[in-house]
């Protein structure tokens, strides 16, 4: 490759809107973007030792071209920056070749082809054309399966994209408002007379909810900013604050520090992001609780406060963590009352990331804490059945790397919370088993490796029990089949570490959250009993990644239809209460969710059904295309329903009716979409971060009768399915027969040994691509049942895997 070789960035189109011509000063919005194919320069050095040979080398070039623009079997130009490990990865992105399509290419003879001294030795510079199609792909990546509390870490980075990942264990938040979220901002808190105390929904100071406290002294007394809390007597406990200054500048015990029962505490700040800092103060819960826990506001200084959490007994430091975080509850009341974490796994198939013959794994983990905290051994990495994996060894204080039968042994070391390591661990049964830590080896290895029998799965971040979780973050994960060199384990860790230092992620740990972290699935929303959806995370790329789902139905019931829908958000918001709302209301005996119904009487009039509408996060659903779907029963006859949205009771949006063919049975219907606003198209620009949205905006359904004659239509649930959106008509599939999901395509496949025969293909509705985006909290809805279908909302059905390639607009 000559010096002239640049990565190509893919070219996009955009669509504007200007409206009509009374838009004077708003300019247009971008309404659609296209992606096309580019072109692609740049020059190639051949050598040889004979004009006949480097003429032979052209022609090659030449006949390797040619072959582009065949779809069945396509072309690829391959490239990265670096060639530190001779192999790329099995699994994971960190280190992948990036791969452009070629459908033309063409290579011409430079200029200097008259030399004869160039045309015989060495040809500089010659020139090589091709047309490519848009982004440049990584490695087709399984990814992993999980439970819990997972969360992808964006406080601590500067730019807010994703951090790191921490797979969590069980504990309890005590602060029962600790994101102000309940609707009095400040219930359960109570600030001295000393200070100013008012609800801030300003996004640059808030960081975990919709809102924060901001809280101004204004005296040396009466300045405390607590909660009273019951905590055990004698237990330790830890107290800990997110705080922000107007300007943005350093937290220090000049304006807060953290108080309990009556006393000021010794305080320990460290800088999260933006101007954000994380106080802390540990302590031993005194007698007769309960007791205050809080903050004390220096005199003449304002901070805004927001993710408040104290901790009983904790084992190490716990990130901060309340009831609506994903794989989090409420002990009762949101934001009233304590919220509790479910212990979290990640695991990936192990066929997929370990070949027992030989090869390396690259792992970067942040501590929380120091590794005195640990009372036992805690895991990095493990593989179930063979125990094949990474540790800390908390009585020796060194990491252990295992095959499940010898192990390479650290040093003695220790470490801070905020420390990062890189360790590689390599394996062969010519060298053994080698572990190094920060590019150097650490300890003196094992000559002895025995090729381990794996179980199906490896665990991240705990045991394969689950357990023994190691906390902090995971900021890189990749293995490969080749057995890297201390010289090239040096070079990779000298390009990754600069990277680490910057606090930035080698590349995202990709994930399918599911509730019980068995890849299934339910067919309605009901507490904790029932979840319609799987979350997606850790996507690598820049845009969109290509998706491939590989999903089991199970037995048929009376359904013939499934329905998928996505929503693509920048932070996790509970479908519950947003997307989806169950009907409350009267107990019924039939399956209903929660066994409950609300019924309405309905005529020839408007019924807006808006007691079980109304939105309690407007974000997640502004500017979206939502399809409502109903789940309901008629006792009468020329029922017709429309979607709505309006603004608490006033300015109702409908769309067109549709007519409902109801009657005894709970059936689905699937209304006409609505396109909810956005803040911008409700509020003036300069003033919209100050006007709340949340609880205010109704989206449900309108019921009315083409011919007088009144009768109950009882209603279960609402789901408002987003797009993109992608129905699939299945009638006669089979239990061994399973939906491939492939972008906007679908077939159907049976198993055949470990691959699958495709035998069909499912009628398609709404053909939008189910693709995962990076840097986004992906929730993919589905509904077994379509329109006018009796379905039943104990169904299930199972992801056996999701794949996915991503895609980069900057190769």
């Amino acid at each position: 490759m000559a010096d002239d070789f640049i990565p190509p960035t893919t070219t996009e189109h955009i669509q504007t809107s200007g409206g009509t011509a009374t838009n004077r000063f708003g300019g247009a919005n971008r309404v659609g973007m296209v992606a096309v194919n580019s072109s692609l320069s740049f020059g190639i050095n051949i050598s040889g030792s004979s004009a006949a040979e480097i003429e032979q080398a052209i022609r090659d070039v030449d006949k390797f071209l040619r072959q582009a623009g065949d779809e069945s079997d396509p072309l690829y130009l391959e490239w990265r920056p670096d060639n530190n490990v001779p192999a790329e990865p099995i699994w994971g992105q960190f280190g992948a070749y990036l791969r452009s399509e070629v459908i033309w290419g063409a290579i011409y003879k430079p200029q200097d082809y008259g030399s004869a001294g160039q045309r015989t030795t060495l040809l500089t510079g010659v020139p090589v054309e091709m047309e490519i199609k848009p982004y440049a792909r990584g490695l087709s990546q399984r990814v992993g399966s999980a439970k819990g509390f997972i969360w992808e870490n964006n406080i601590f980075s500067e730019d807010g994209l994703l951090s790191g990942l921490h797979i969590g264990e069980t504990y309890t938040n005590f602060h029962s408002n600790p994101v102000f979220g309940h609707g009095t901002y400040n219930n359960g808190w109570t600030s001295g007379s000393n200070l100013a105390v008012s609800k801030n929904t300003d996004k640059r100071f808030r960081l975990f909810g919709k809102n924060s406290a901001k809280v101004t002294s204004r005296g040396t007394t009466l300045n405390t900013f607590t909660q009273s809390l019951s905590l055990a007597s004698g237990q330790p406990a830890t107290l800990s604050y997110y705080v922000k200054l107007p300007d943005g500048g350093v937290v220090s015990a000049t304006q807060v520090e953290i108080t309990y029962n009556g006393s000021t505490q010794t305080t320990t700040y460290s800088a999260a992001s933006n101007g954000w800092y994380r106080l802390r103060a540990d302590i031993t819960v005194a007698a007769v609780p309960p007791h205050t826990y809080g903050l004390i506001i220096k005199n003449g200084y304002t901070v805004y406060v927001d993710g408040a959490q104290v901790n009983e007994a904790p084992r190490f430091y716990y990130p901060f963590m309340y009831g609506d975080m994903l794989g989090c509850a409420w002990a009762t009341t949101a934001h009233a009352s304590a919220s509790t974490s479910t212990e979290a796994y990640l695991r990936f198939p192990a066929e997929q990331q370990i070949d027992v013959g030989g090869g390396s794994m690259r792992i970067v983990w942040k501590t929380d804490s120091a590794n005195t905290v640990y009372t036992a051994n805690v895991f990095l990495f493990q593989n179930q059945t063979s125990n094949f994996g990474l540790y800390f060894d908390f009585t020796n204080d060194r990491f252990v790397f295992t095959d499940g039968t010898n192990s390479a042994n650290g040093a003695t070391r220790s470490f801070a919370a905020g420390d990062t390591f890189i360790i590689h661990c390599t394996w062969s049964k010519a060298n053994g088993l080698k572990l190094y830590v920060n590019g150097a080896a650490d300890g003196a290895g094992n000559a002895t490796y025995t090729p381990p029998i794996l179980g199906t799965y490896n665990y991240l971040g705990s045991s394969a029990v689950p357990g023994q979780h190691i906390g902090g973050t995971f900021k890189g994960l990749e293995f490969y089949s080749h057995e890297m060199t201390a010289t090239q384990e040096l070079a990779d860790y000298n390009n990754a570490q600069p990277l680490i230092a910057d606090n930035q992620m080698l590349s995202p740990i990709p994930y399918r959250w599911t509730k019980d972290g068995d890849d299934i699935v339910d067919n309605a929303i009901q507490g904790t009993t029932y979840h319609n959806y799987a979350v997606f995370g850790g996507i690598p790329g820049n845009v969109a990644a290509e998706t491939e789902h590989l999903i089991d139905v199970g037995a048929m019931g009376s359904e013939t239809k499934l329905i998928l829908a996505q929503a693509e958000l920048d932070e996790w918001a509970d479908p519950a209460g947003n997307f989806f709302r169950n009907a409350g209301g009267t107990a019924t005996t039939s399956a209903d969710v929660d066994s409950d119904v609300r019924t309405e009487s309905v005529n020839t009039t408007n019924v807006f059904v808006t007691a079980l509408t109304d939105i309690n996060y407007f974000d997640p659903l502004a500017g979206r295309s939502l399809a409502l779907i109903a789940r309901l029963s008629d006792a009468g006859a020329n029922l017709t329903a429309a979607t709505f949205w309006d603004l608490t009771g006033s300015n109702a949006v409908l769309t067109d009716f549709k007519a409902i063919v109801a009657d005894a049975t709970r059936r689905v219907f699937v209304l006409d979409n609505i396109l909810v606003p956005t803040k911008r198209d409700l509020l003036a620009h300069r003033r919209s971060s100050m006007i709340i949205l949340d609880d205010q905006v109704d989206i449900g359904v309108v019921l009315v009768r083409t011919s007088a004659g009144a009768a109950n239509v009882t209603i279960d649930y609402i789901f408002l399915a987003p797009r993109p959106l992608l129905e699939l008509t299945y009638s006669g599939l089979s239990a061994s027969d399973f939906f491939l999901i492939s972008g906007r395509e679908a077939y159907i496949v049976q198993a055949s040994g470990t691959q699958y025969n495709l035998t069909g293909k499912p009628a398609t509705v709404g053909r939008d691509p189910l693709e995962l985006l990076p840097n986004k909290v992906n929730i993919l809805f589905s509904l077994l049942g379509g329109d006018g279908e009796a379905n039943t909302i104990t169904r299930t059905l199972t992801y056996v895997y999701t794949d996915i390639i991503p895609r980069y607009a900057i190769a």
